[in-house]
C-alpha cells in the first residue's frame, strides 16, 4: 500500500493497483474519556427526557439511550460507567440479543436505561439459534421452555441409562 489518509471518518487506502479501498475508521476512546462520555450522555437523556439511538447502521438503530423512570429500577441490571466500560461488549450482546436492559447509575442515582431498541430484532442470531436446535433435534425453537425442557430430558435419560443411580438391579431406576 501505497498511502493512507482519512475521508469524512473513512479511511481511504490506494493500492499498487489504484484500487480504492474504504475501510471504516473508529477513534479510540481512553478509559477515561470513555467513563466520562457514559456519565454525560446519560446525565444528558436525563435531563433531556428525549432518549437517543445508538448503534444506527444503514439507518437502523440496534440500541437506545433512554431516561430512567420509576419502576425501571427493578428491571434493569445497575451498572456504573466504569463496568459499562469493562464490560460493554457483553454488555451490548445481552442487550442486543437477550434484550436484557441495563440502568446506567451515575453519583449513586439510575439516570439512564441501556436498551434494545424496540423496532430492532436481531433476526440473524434467532435464525442461528434456530439452526442449531435443529441440529440439537429441538422442534421447538432454541429458546423457548419447551425447547429447553426437551434438551433437558434427553440429557437425564441419557445419564439415567450410563449410571445407575442405585445399587442393585437396573429395575430400581426412577422413571422420568
Amino acid at each position: 500500500m501505497r498511502n493512507k489518509w482519512i475521508v469524512g471518518g473513512v479511511a481511504r487506502v490506494a493500492s499498487d493497483r489504484e484500487d480504492i479501498h474504504y475501510i471504516p475508521m473508529y477513534d479510540f476512546v481512553s478509559t477515561d474519556q470513555f467513563r466520562r462520555q457514559v456519565a454525560d450522555l446519560a446525565a444528558h437523556v436525563a435531563a433531556a427526557g428525549e432518549p437517543i439511538p445508538i448503534g444506527t447502521r444503514v439507518g437502523r438503530p440496534r440500541y437506545v439511550l433512554r431516561p430512567a423512570v420509576p419502576g425501571d429500577d427493578a428491571s434493569c441490571l445497575r451498572v456504573g460507567p466504569d463496568e459499562m466500560r469493562r464490560n460493554f461488549a457483553d454488555i451490548r450482546a445481552l442487550v442486543r440479543l437477550d434484550g436484557t436492559p441495563f440502568g446506567v447509575v451515575v453519583a449513586g442515582k439510575l439516570v439512564a436505561i441501556f436498551a434494545r431498541h424496540p423496532d430492532y430484532r436481531p433476526v440473524t442470531a434467532e435464525q442461528y439459534r434456530q439452526t442449531f436446535a435443529t441440529m440439537r433435534g429441538s422442534r421447538a425453537g432454541s429458546n423457548s421452555v419447551e425447547a429447553r425442557i426437551a434438551i433437558l430430558e434427553v440429557a437425564v435419560a441419557q445419564l439415567l441409562d450410563q449410571v445407575p443411580l442405585f445399587s442393585g438391579s437396573a429395575e430400581k431406576k426412577p422413571k422420568l
